[in-house]
């Protein structure tokens, strides 16, 4: 193994190369789907957004925020700007997964 500056270089298993391969090939996919299918996929979501929104504000159904929020992982107080602070922490932690998920969608974006 080649040694520079006190650590060695390539001294994962290979395991975790095969993570990182598996999120750009990820972030490969996201970027090809939202390249060619994301208006379609953006107003599907809108469209069932504002659907739900409606059938919960004239009490056709009923949308209990606090089991949804139970089922997605997120406490019962949490607010946005919490969320995006756990985000950002996540992401730093996970800065090599992160940047291999980003190159993807680039990839795929620019080449696809």
């Amino acid at each position: 193994m080649a040694q520079e500056s006190g650590f060695t270089i390539f001294d994962k298993p290979a395991a975790w190369y095969i993570e990182i391969a598996g999120y750009l090939i990820a972030g490969f996919i996201l970027g090809f789907l939202i390249k060619y299918a994301g208006r379609l996929f953006f107003l599907l979501l809108l469209g069932a957004l504002l659907s739900l929104w409606a059938l919960d504000y004239f009490d056709i159904v009923t949308i209990h925020y606090t089991v949804l929020k139970q089922v997605l992982g997120v406490s019962r107080d949490m607010t946005m700007a919490e969320f995006l602070t756990q985000t950002n922490a996540w992401i730093r932690g996970h800065i090599i997964e992160s940047l291999s998920v980003f190159f993807g969608f680039v990839l795929a974006w620019k080449f696809a």
